[in-house]
């Protein structure tokens, strides 16, 4: 790889820098631990790229699986060491139960991150009528009424917005 595009990938890659200490925070509290969790998933990124010749397609949602991925490994590997006579078979800090409900909290809360996003990007309009009947769980009828418009002018305002979303939030 020449030197331009060694460094257009090194950009490229630091550009998803805020992403990857938002989803490192989300798995440890300790700043420091979080920046060095997201480091180590550039570190490997680069590796990939460079060493061995991968091209990556979707660089930021490879980097956050990357940081989410190391994150668990640093939580396995950190575990407390305790004897096991001290805990009974089903509270023993090595089951895999704390490792599922460990990762169930992070793809969680990538989704509720990944929601927010896609529902903020798309127009006022749309907020609006996403909200109004999918959340506060209004008729169609009242939502036209109040915005003057017909039923199936909002029914069909709605399907848009409902669409945007969906490919907002795929994207």
């Amino acid at each position: 790889m020449r030197p331009a595009a060694r460094a257009a990938l090194g950009a490229e890659i630091m550009s998803h820098w805020p992403a990857l200490l938002r989803a490192a925070r989300r798995i440890v509290d300790d700043p420091a631990t979080a920046e060095d969790l997201a480091a180590e998933a550039v570190a490997r990124t680069l590796r990939i790229c460079l060493v061995e010749g991968q091209h990556i397609d979707h660089l930021r949602a490879y980097l956050c699986t990357a940081v989410r991925t190391i994150g668990v490994d640093h939580h396995r590997r950190d575990r407390h060491v305790a004897f096991v006579g001290d805990f009974r078979d089903d509270q023993h800090p090595l089951s895999a139960a704390a490792d599922t409900a460990l990762w169930e909290r992070l793809v969680r809360a990538e989704e509720h991150e990944n929601i927010a996003r896609a529902y903020g990007e798309l127009r006022t309009r749309w907020q609006d009528v996403l909200y109004r009947i999918d959340i506060e769980g209004d008729l169609l009828i009242d939502v036209a009424t109040d915005l003057g418009m017909r039923p199936n002018s909002v029914a069909a305002l709605l399907w848009r917005a409902r669409r945007a979303l969906r490919e907002s939030y795929l994207a």
